[in-house]
């Protein structure tokens, strides 16, 4: 569990209106429930994978029982830009040294790494990267750099198909004498590469870096201060990033940004940031786990005031649904379930938020479950720098979801349906700092494009 808090800093805050919301909003958007009609059945070729950075190792256990079935070595996870489970059952990802792997699982859930190919630095030291995500149709991986303090960014595309690589070198502009981190994302028709960073959305033609050319960019939008979290339809026609305020959007039809808008997260409390959002299974809905900014103190963490954000982009209205105070860690998303675990001094706890449209109880906390005490987590009254956190995973069908206890390397399981605890068990490495996880279902559609 990453904490997503900084609310003992006191952030920008300025009033957003929803601008041209007519313009991207009301594009065609799929039917509340139309992608998340399709998961395979509950459980069915669904598998776990638990990534140890700091150990350089990755582990598969089958979600149906947490049975280990397999681990890698030598792969240290570029946890910040996550992982992109595939259909077909391979997971594509980035390690810390800048190389992208395609992990292969078999129908059993053993793992192997299929292909490997190198990001291009041109003599620099690869410092890391920033944010990852595939295109509509699943065949590219774009991701970017994230060398710091520096103008000079790059995309980098790999074909899934062939592994052949390509880039696209991104300038990006200083933002209130800062540079932002570069964010990507795919979409239009013939497809662009869209970026965010430097106070602007920009589109970059594809096929051209595909041929090796450095496109000019063909089209830019405003972007608000901040930008911090990259978010894309299903089919590319939407493209926003949530912002130190709210969430910045712009329609991308064909090859030309049009209708920038601008929605607050909240009108009544000042929201720090949804820092690590997700796209809803409905193709319409953003949802993150985000803190209020009450000019807390880092050790006042137990007293932070938490919410679950969701942007309804059809209509620019915002929601908040209120979570347990404490740190909150990354929220899990499936086409049932949210789920998000809080460390608190009276217990931590995984909260489960309705998250069907369709539902009677949509975005209502429909159940908690208790978790055992991390042994090395944050303690009330001290800063939580430091402290061992947990990481938080849920199935596409939304029937399990887990949750690691970072430096014991366990990982518990939840049954949503009973909202308890299924069973529990041990990997060989700690998962130090939680870990990451996600989850891998054999015939499970992509409905969040952005790597998480």
């Amino acid at each position: 569990m990453t904490s997503t808090s900084t609310s003992w800093l006191v952030p920008r805050r300025r009033a957003l209106a929803a601008i041209g919301s007519a313009v991207i909003l009301g594009l065609t958007v799929a039917p509340s429930g139309t992608a998340a009609a399709a998961p395979a059945a509950a459980g069915r070729g669904a598998f776990l994978v638990a990534a140890d950075a700091a150990a350089g190792a990755v582990h598969v256990l089958r979600a149906s029982d947490l049975r280990r079935t397999g681990s890698l070595d030598d792969l240290d996870v570029d946890v910040h830009a996550g992982t992109v489970p595939l259909p077909d059952g391979r997971v594509i990802l980035a390690d810390e040294h800048g190389t992208v792997h395609a992990v292969r699982l078999d129908r059993a859930g053993r793992p192997r790494i299929e292909r490997s190919v190198a990001i291009p630095t041109a003599g620099r030291t690869w410092a890391g990267a920033a944010w990852a995500a595939v295109d509509p149709s699943l065949r590219y991986y774009g991701i970017t750099s994230a060398y710091e303090d520096s103008a000079d960014q790059s995309v980098t595309v790999v074909d899934l198909h062939t592994f052949a690589v390509r880039q696209l070198p991104v300038e990006v502009d200083r933002v209130g004498g800062a540079y932002t981190e570069v964010q990507v994302t795919f979409g239009g028709r013939p497809t662009q590469i869209v970026t965010a960073a430097g106070g602007k959305f920009r589109t970059f033609p594809l096929a051209d870096v595909l041929a090796g050319r450095v496109p000019a960019a063909t089209s830019s939008a405003p972007l608000g201060d901040g930008n911090h979290g990259p978010l894309g339809s299903r089919r590319g026609d939407r493209h926003f990033s949530t912002t130190a305020d709210g969430v910045d959007g712009v329609a991308l039809p064909a090859t030309t940004l049009v209708g920038r808008t601008s929605v607050a997260y909240s009108a009544t409390r000042a929201i720090v940031q949804n820092y690590r959002p997700r796209w809803g299974a409905d193709d319409r809905t953003v949802w993150g786990s985000v803190a209020e900014d009450t000019g807390l103190a880092p050790e006042q963490w137990a007293e932070q005031r938490n919410h679950v954000h969701t942007l309804d982009t059809s209509t620019a209205r915002s929601g908040l649904t209120k979570l347990p105070d404490g740190l909150p860690g990354r929220l899990a998303l499936s086409a049932r379930y949210a789920a998000v675990t809080t460390a608190s001094p009276q217990g931590d706890v995984t909260t489960l938020i309705d998250a069907d449209p369709r539902s009677a109880t949509y975005r209502r906390v429909v159940g908690t479950v208790a978790l055992a005490p991390l042994a090395k987590g944050p303690v009330e009254g001290r800063p939580p720098a430091g402290a061992e956190t947990r990481a938080t995973a849920i199935t596409p069908d939304g029937a399990k979801a887990f949750v690691t206890s970072g430096g014991e390397g366990r990982i518990t399981a939840i049954d949503t349906r009973t909202r308890s605890v299924h069973r529990t068990a041990r990997v060989p490495t700690p998962l130090t700092a939680g870990g990451h996880l996600t989850v891998v279902q054999f015939g499970a559609p992509v409905t969040d494009l952005v790597a998480r």
